[in-house]
């Protein structure tokens, strides 16, 4: 499960530790620019601070982007606003970014380089995060064979079962994948869709595809859930 599927986000109005109700907050609007007693404690209404909260307010505060709160844990800002962390939260991301070496997937047929061992381990520690990742190492590297141990590693840990991941590819390199993919984690079911009329019914580890097909299918692929996308040479 990734990150973004344990985030919730909740708006509440605060004065340090202390959450206000909406009614407070409107008696501070009134002394905005003034020192005022509040809970036993002496507290200054800065007026710029407040219009901008009351304007918040006047937004709205629905549902917040998965993305958005995934920034927001990580940096503790959501815009100008602060951020507090619940206890759980706090101790699922120091797990996840203390976390440096991943072990891959026993089923994968071959012995990573050490360069290629941290691509790794930081490709999967983003997905756990449901961050986006760019691998840009010199051509001939090995950064296919990175992100097929990253695959591999989600399938073997029961990711892709439900939801596969899409590759979309240039056309000149769907062999290539179907190659790696047989040879280094043949446990990883894959379907090529590089036809007008291939049936996308048969559920896969991965889908192979192509920029071009995607264009001309776009509505179709729109229509399939996908746990990750990995897009080759864009």
């Amino acid at each position: 499960m990734g990150l973004e599927q344990i985030l919730s986000f909740n708006w509440n109005l605060a004065i340090g530790s202390q959450r206000i109700s909406e009614d407070e907050f409107a008696l501070l609007c009134k002394k905005a620019g003034s020192i005022v007693l509040f809970r036993n404690q002496f507290v200054y209404v800065d007026p710029n601070e407040i219009g901008r909260i009351a304007k918040r307010l006047q937004l709205g505060t629905g549902p917040v982007n998965g993305r958005r709160l995934i920034a927001a844990a990580l940096n503790g800002k959501f815009g100008e606003d602060n951020v507090l962390l619940s206890k759980e939260l706090k101790a699922a991301l120091e797990q996840l970014l203390a976390e440096k070496e991943i072990a891959v997937s026993p089923d994968l047929n071959a012995k990573l380089h050490p360069y290629q061992e941290r691509g790794f381990s930081w490709l999967v520690r983003n997905l756990k995060a449901s961050m986006g990742s760019i691998i840009a190492d010199d051509m001939g590297l090995g950064k296919t064979m990175q992100v097929i141990a990253a695959l591999d590693k989600l399938r073997y840990d029961g990711v892709l079962a439900q939801k596969g991941a899409l590759i979309v590819v240039p056309k000149f390199l769907l062999v290539n994948w179907q190659r790696e993919l047989s040879r280094f984690a043949p446990k990883l079911t894959y379907k090529e869709i590089y036809a007008s009329k291939r049936d996308f019914a048969e559920h896969c580890d991965i889908t192979l595809t192509t920029y071009g097909l995607v264009r001309t299918r776009l509505k179709d692929f729109k229509a399939q859930p996908c746990s990750v996308m990995e897009i080759d040479e864009a």
